[in-house]
């Protein structure tokens, strides 16, 4: 990524500092690598991911739009889906588990 720029629009309504810095937290955190983390979650679908250890591991959203577009495609039912995979992420070409629950 390059530089970005900001356009400061807080309010009243915004959301909590706290709440955006633990946010940050478990998107970016060093995770233990025998526990799942949930990535993202829209009511019923969640996907999580699972560290095989503990070096940096870059993970974009079009990363999760291509492990879902993939598993609905790959899926023989059309009302519901759920499985998992494994992945290779840099920069370190490191493996990463995920699944969709």
């Amino acid at each position: 990524c390059g530089d970005s720029t900001f356009i400061i629009e807080t309010s009243d309504g915004s959301p909590f500092v706290s709440d955006c810095q633990q946010l940050s937290r478990n998107l970016f955190v060093t995770m233990d690598p025998r526990k799942w983390r949930y990535f993202a979650m829209h009511r019923t679908c969640a996907i999580g991911m699972r560290r095989f250890d503990l070096k940096a591991i870059v993970i974009g959203t079009d990363d999760v739009k291509d492990i879902i577009r993939d598993l609905i495609k790959l899926n023989p039912r059309k009302d519901r889906v759920g499985g998992k995979g494994v992945m290779r992420c840099e920069p370190y070409r490191r493996e990463l588990e995920w699944s969709v629950f």
